[in-house]
């Protein structure tokens, strides 16, 4: 597969050298494991939160769209996105930092074999960081205007959009790696 099509942006599901590595414990069985209760109910709940945060963002922009005020919005009126995109870049942030740090280290060294998979997710948080950096640069600006124009909302939906695409795609895909890590090794 080329590393075009492991892109977070552009993958549809685990690439197959990856899923084949995958520890042999399916999500609907997770829930049932006796070591549920720990780690992995906590990256679930937070990576809920964060889709959650995200999905809130995106409904929240285009009610503005709807709006369709051609003179532009009001700071007040940008106040709730603006206050949701920066609680979703600090939570992001936040959650990639303690796996870079932490996690993913830990993983390589338990299960050396999965050094792939972990590859891939990192690769993702670059992306990801990216795309938090972009959004989080575009409401600080909004926070020097009084007034800010349609393509402003239509710019910050469109961030919103792609931030909203990458992150169910790596959630999904670092839950079927690094969950059943948690079941099986902690």
């Amino acid at each position: 597969m080329s590393a075009h099509a492991q892109h977070v942006a552009q993958r549809i599901a685990l690439p197959a050298s990856i899923q084949q590595q995958l520890l042999p414990l399916a999500r609907q069985d997770w829930s049932k494991h006796p070591s549920y209760g720990g780690s992995a109910a906590f990256f679930i709940a937070y990576h809920g939160n964060l889709l959650n945060t995200v999905s809130t963002l995106v409904l929240q922009l285009e009610a503005l769209m709807q709006l369709s005020q051609p003179k532009g919005y009001s700071l007040a009126q940008l106040q709730p996105s603006l206050r949701s995109g920066l609680h979703l870049v600090e939570r992001a942030h936040h959650h990639h930092q303690i796996e870079d740090v932490s996690y993913f280290p830990q993983f390589r060294k338990i299960l050396p074999q999965f050094s792939t998979a972990i590859d891939l997710l990192d690769d993702d948080h670059l992306v990801l960081d990216e795309a938090l950096h972009r959004l989080k640069r575009s409401i600080q600006q909004a926070h020097r205007q009084k007034q800010l124009p349609p393509r402003y909302v239509a710019d910050l939906h469109k961030q919103a959009m792609l931030l909203k695409k990458v992150l169910v795609r790596h959630l999904q895909d670092e839950e079927e790696i690094i969950i059943p890590i948690f079941l099986m090794y902690q």
